[in-house]
């Protein structure tokens, strides 16, 4: 009996620690760079290498790559991950640490992150998210926790998403805070062991692109309202639409002011009482930043 306790007990302690890593050498990143303005698209990679000690903490080396071969890498900082899933990144030696991930968080917690803003540019954006919905997304075949993270503490601007194993859905070193006119992106592939375990959906399994022309995004999509005016509630419904496949709503007031921009996967509801009266624009795109419908909306 003794034997058999000890045995869960390991089995059991084992999943914990799995679940926890997200810093490990078997894996690889392909990150898309959306360039603003511009019909250019940019591939990047990331992977870990080999321990290194700095002030006494221990580190992996961050790799980085943009040959579609993965054949020329350079080092693009270290990282490491602590015992409660936090994830800290430098840029180099001197640099002092800065916390990329918190997998430890929990509902309702506020957060204190930063990511590498610009492409190939290694500057720091520091952002505050607020912990709006944990579930679960499947990575290969597994489910793995997934955090939901808003700029607001209203919990309906979900701007961003962490995945333990996989990390943010706009790239391992990236976190989207939610601003318009900036380079956008987002995870193209994720990869362990060399086995695929993610691809976005619009890529056609592909792991490197440079246009834009590269996305699949020739599926029309029949997207309805109604009622308009919303009275009381209206339906946002999205057809001809792939298994957990992402839009983004904005919503601009007659002002052109955004007053809401969130993730969203299935139809919408929008409810009369969360506005004041008037005309609103409703704006969703694809996930490459495309308008694919636009409606203006009438709140009584």
């Amino acid at each position: 009996m003794k034997v058999l306790l000890f045995t869960i007990s390991i089995l059991f302690s084992c999943s914990l620690v799995n679940s926890q890593i997200l810093v490990d050498s078997t894996r690889v990143w392909s990150t898309v760079n959306n360039q603003y303005m511009s019909p250019n698209s940019s591939t990047e990679f990331i992977k870990f290498e080999r321990d290194t000690t700095i002030d006494t903490i221990q580190y992996k080396k961050v790799m980085y790559s943009t040959d579609a071969f993965q054949e020329y890498w350079s080092i693009h900082g270290f990282i490491r991950e602590d015992s409660v899933g936090r994830v800290f990144y430098r840029k180099n030696e001197i640099d002092s640490e800065k916390l990329m991930y918190d997998f430890g968080a929990h509902l309702g917690d506020t957060i204190h992150v930063s990511e590498l803003y610009g492409y190939t540019n290694l500057v720091y954006r520091e952002m505050t998210y607020y912990v709006c919905n944990i579930d679960s997304f499947l990575v290969g075949n597994l489910m793995q926790k997934r955090i939901h993270l808003c700029i607001d503490t209203s919990g309906n601007y979900d701007v961003e998403q962490w995945v333990e194993t996989m990390g943010s859905m706009s790239g391992m070193l990236r976190n989207y805070d939610g601003m318009v006119g900036r380079d956008y992106f987002f995870l193209l592939c994720f990869t362990e062991n060399d086995t695929l375990k993610y691809t976005h959906y619009q890529t056609n399994s592909t792991c490197y692109i440079i246009s834009n022309n590269d996305l699949i995004n020739s599926r029309q999509r029949e997207i309805t309202l109604a009622p308009n005016p919303v009275v009381n509630k209206s339906f946002i419904k999205i057809n001809n639409k792939i298994l957990q496949e992402q839009f983004i709503l904005e919503i601009y007031n007659i002002k052109g002011s955004l007053i809401k921009r969130e993730f969203i996967c299935d139809d919408y509801e929008i409810n009369n009482n969360e506005f004041k009266s008037g005309m609103y624009l409703f704006n969703i795109l694809d996930i490459t930043n495309q308008i694919i419908w636009s409606e203006k909306i009438l709140i009584k």
